[in-house]
């Protein structure tokens, strides 16, 4: 899987900038809209995940036609501690 690459800067409260990959695993509803987020491969750093399952929250996915159900599986997701790619 390809996954998202998250760029630019999370620094966490201790202000240090963080950067690492985290699976979650995702359901889809039929409008697109996340409906179940939740870490199936952690960074190793919970705060990381913890933005990571935050920031899938307020997006929308394209479900294909045929899915009224909608869909689930797994998103790799790469956080980049600087703004070069990972």
């Amino acid at each position: 899987a390809r996954g998202v690459r998250v760029m630019g800067l999370f620094s966490g409260l201790d202000g240090v900038a963080r950067a690492g990959l985290v699976v979650l695993h995702l359901s889809v509803d039929a409008q697109g809209h996340v409906i179940h987020a939740a870490v199936d491969q952690s960074s190793g750093d919970s705060q990381l995940d913890q933005e990571a399952v935050q920031t899938v929250q307020g997006w929308r996915f394209a479900v294909p036609a045929g899915h009224p159900e909608g869909v689930s599986g797994n998103l790799p997701m790469r956080f980049a501690g600087n703004d070069r790619p990972a």
